[in-house]
């Protein structure tokens, strides 16, 4: 994922990517890079994922998993809600981004198709309120 330089989506960067593992950033031990099939360039390295890294997400997502399934309802909720809301704010950022992957007019790419690509519920009112109706 771009990384965040304090944990703050406001100072992303969408040249510099890292693993999160267990709420930490991690530094991969490999990388690769792809092209930008419009300039030809080589885009920022990435991480590569090895199976320790792997072992390692398995293992805190499974820790994480039973402090999250006792979060109530209502906290998951307005956790998913903030999360989506951040994504939606720097929609624009990951639409440029996915333009750079895809090499298609940022036109062909907007932003709000992004959003709405990975959040219906941020820009559609019946979901939106299926959100926050839901009950555990």
């Amino acid at each position: 994922m771009p990384s965040a330089t304090n944990g703050n989506a406001a100072n992303l960067s969408f040249d510099t990517f890292q693993n999160v593992i267990d709420g930490k950033l991690v530094t991969p031990g490999q990388t690769r890079h792809g092209i930008n099939p419009a300039t030809k360039k080589a885009l920022p390295d990435v991480p590569v994922a090895i199976q320790q890294d792997v072992d390692t997400a398995v293992k805190a997502g499974k820790k994480a998993f039973v402090t999250w399934s006792r979060t109530p309802v209502e906290e998951r909720r307005d956790a998913l809600l903030k999360f989506a809301q951040a994504f939606q704010d720097l929609s624009s950022e990951f639409a440029s981004m996915l333009t750079k992957e895809q090499g298609k007019p940022v036109s062909a790419n907007s932003a709000t198709k992004v959003t709405r690509a990975n959040f219906p519920f941020s820009s559609n009112s019946q979901q939106r309120k299926w959100v926050l109706d839901i009950r555990g």
